[in-house]
């Protein structure tokens, strides 16, 4: 018993002397080609990528923060860290494959990257447990997160997002959606482009779209959708709040109808014609 006090007490010194340290990650850049694909793999961290013109290199910079017992600990703990490339060279043309390695999955260090890429590239994220934002793509985001926001901004292309936890925000974009979500809410607005959702728990607002929306509500949750410029197609409602849908235009010329806020989601569209509101009660 009293050599299991002694370590507990050996341990509580050492923790109360570490000490947090933030340290420059030297950067490194990557040759890219134009439209290809490139992957990329996070760790512990949050991630910025913005599209930026004028250069075929990917370039990483970022901040290492670390809690260690001195300033030579830190500096080990920072220089294990790295982004590799692991691309296999098969066939005429190669995905780029890049990682953040040397983060041990009990260790305090944590990676802020942030990636200049060229927007013209097809790109690919599996994210891990905390933030991704990502700005400025020509050639849309296919993103599997782990945990964490993801805020979308100014991309242009086919968007997919596949998330277990966390919030997911879209702000001008061009191209067809889909999200598959299991927790956290949703909000896209303003994009242009045919739009699947396929959610579980949690809010969900969709403003301001120029596309047909399909959507699937499997869980709890308010459901908002506001000015659609397109077909509305609700697939599945298993959620005790109906959907909160302000207004649809459905066909070219035709008027907006308003649609009710409470009440059970419209109806299926048939093969006749237009859907009708739910009769007053």
């Amino acid at each position: 018993m009293r050599r299991v006090w002694w370590i507990c007490l050996l341990w509580s010194s050492l923790v109360s002397c570490a000490e947090n340290y933030a340290l420059r990650y030297p950067g490194r850049a990557f040759s890219t080609q134009p439209g290809q694909r490139v992957v990329f793999s996070t760790l512990r961290g949050r991630t910025v990528i913005r599209g930026v013109e004028g250069s075929r290199d990917i370039v990483v910079q970022g901040t290492i923060y670390t809690t260690a017992q001195s300033p030579e600990e830190a500096d080990r703990a920072a220089q294990e860290v790295s982004v590799v490339d692991e691309s296999v060279p098969v066939g005429p043309h190669p995905a780029l494959r890049l990682s953040i390695r040397g983060i041990p999955s009990i260790s305090s260090t944590r990676f802020e990257s942030q990636l200049l890429v060229p927007p013209d590239i097809r790109l690919e994220i599996l994210d891990g447990p905390e933030d991704l934002f990502v700005e400025s793509l020509e050639c849309g985001i296919k993103i599997s997160d782990g945990a964490g926001d993801i805020d979308l901004q100014r991309i242009s292309g086919p968007v997919e997002i596949d998330d277990l936890d966390g919030d997911i925000h879209y702000l001008d974009g061009a191209g067809a959606v889909k999200i598959v979500d299991r927790r956290g809410s949703i909000h896209l607005q303003e994009i242009t482009g045919s739009i699947d959702i396929t959610d579980r728990e949690d809010d969900a607002i969709v403003q301001s779209v120029t596309g047909d929306l399909r959507f699937s509500k499997l869980g709890r949750g308010i459901v908002r959708i506001n000015n659609l410029d397109g077909k509305l197609d609700i697939r599945e409602w298993n959620n005790p709040f109906p959907a909160q849908i302000n207004t649809v235009w459905e066909k070219d010329g035709e008027s907006a109808r308003p649609a009710p806020s409470s009440g059970p989601p419209p109806p299926e569209e048939s093969s006749g014609g237009k859907k009708e509101p739910p009769a007053k009660k």
